[in-house]
């Protein structure tokens, strides 16, 4: 016991060594805490989470549910402002008297000029002479105010233009195989044709009389077809009007593309043998000019929208059919259903629905002057 009291005052020694004493012996409190390298203290301003108060405070994050809000936002503003501004419009002042004839029209013109080569061998006269086939606008009018005589006058002095057209004739034959009993075929495009190439007018003497009888021209026709030396021909210009849609001719037939008693059938026909009898000769195709079919109460049926009695086609049907062949055989083609007479004039350039006025036909000659000065 006495040994356990003697180590108890040693330590109390020991734990006191280097203290600064009081005069009771306890240990002075006073002492430069600051000094002490063991002493550290505590910042009780610190971030009781532990987070440091000296550190960046953290950066906001983007909430990018409010920028897409905002972009559609504004495409909404820009949007309703321009259909404001849209439905507003433009004013737009139209001179009634302003002349709109020489805007540009798309047309289905196709342009072929003949190939040089077969002109080889062959002594220009210096005079151009042209040949026209067709039925009613050249037909129909073969005086001074007619296409022909129009034309003439256009080309000037060097030019000369046989009107061998038929009145009341269609591109098709309205029989595969001739049948006497239907004379109109005999003048129509391909009998003709054949009788040019062959210069066999038998077919035609032996016709001309009767088809006279209800259209006294034809004889006047027949003899300016005779009197034509094919050898000068330099050109053939062949134009039908929308008749054969009148007729509710067949434009094609899916099961034989040569048969003459469609129109695209008879085309093609004819210019073939056109071209391999006479190749120096510059073949023009005019498709038909814009007509109408007339409804059961007289009423004019455009044929840009009236389809013909068995569903054959629309008029531009005709017409697009007529550019194939002639695309085809690398003729001429000249489109008068959009480019020259057509749905929004054809009233001041039509008699009736279907017939050139003499305003018509001279549009006609202008259309075939300005494709031979190409």
């Amino acid at each position: 016991m006495k040994e356990n009291k003697n180590e108890l005052e040693d330590l109390t020694i020991e734990d006191s060594e280097g203290a600064d004493m009081t005069d009771a012996g306890i240990p002075d409190t006073d002492m430069d805490l600051e000094e002490d390298p063991d002493f550290e203290i505590e910042d009780l301003g610190e971030d009781l989470d532990g987070e440091d108060p000296d550190a960046e405070p953290p950066r906001r994050r983007v909430n990018m549910h409010f920028i897409l809000l905002g972009v559609i936002a504004l495409l909404l503003v820009i949007a309703v402002f321009r259909l404001v501004v849209w439905n507003k419009g433009e004013k737009i002042i139209v001179d009634p008297n302003e002349d709109t004839s020489e805007f540009d029209v798309e047309t289905e013109d196709y342009i072929m000029h003949l190939d040089s080569r077969y002109l080889e061998g062959r002594t220009d006269d210096g005079i151009t002479t042209i040949l026209c086939l067709g039925n009613e606008p050249f037909a129909s009018e073969r005086g001074e105010n007619g296409i022909a005589a129009k034309l003439q006058a256009l080309l000037g002095e060097d030019t000369v233009v046989y009107n061998a057209a038929f009145e009341d004739t269609t591109l098709s034959c309205k029989n595969s195989v001739y049948d006497e009993n239907y004379i109109n075929d005999a003048f129509s495009l391909y009998w003709l044709s054949r009788t040019i190439c062959l210069q066999d007018f038998t077919l035609l003497d032996n016709s001309v009389d009767d088809f006279s009888k209800k259209t006294p021209s034809a004889k006047e026709a027949l003899d300016t077809l005779k009197d034509v030396d094919m050898d000068t021909v330099d050109i053939i210009t062949i134009m039908y009007d929308g008749q054969d849609y009148l007729e509710d001719r067949i434009i094609t037939s899916p099961y034989d593309l040569s048969d003459i008693a469609t129109c695209t059938g008879a085309l093609r026909e004819s210019l073939t043998l056109l071209r391999e009898t006479y190749p120096y000769i510059r073949i023009i195709v005019l498709s038909p000019a814009f007509a109408c079919q007339i409804g059961e109460d007289g009423e004019y049926l455009p044929g840009s929208t009236t389809n013909t009695l068995y569903k054959n086609g629309f008029l531009s049907e005709y017409m697009i059919g007529e550019k194939n062949i002639a695309v085809e055989k690398g003729v001429t083609f000249i489109d008068n259903y959009y480019g020259t007479i057509h749905e929004d004039n054809y009233k001041d350039y039509l008699e009736d629905n279907i017939h050139l006025n003499d305003k018509g036909r001279t549009l006609i000659a202008e259309r075939i002057q300005k494709v031979l000065e190409r």
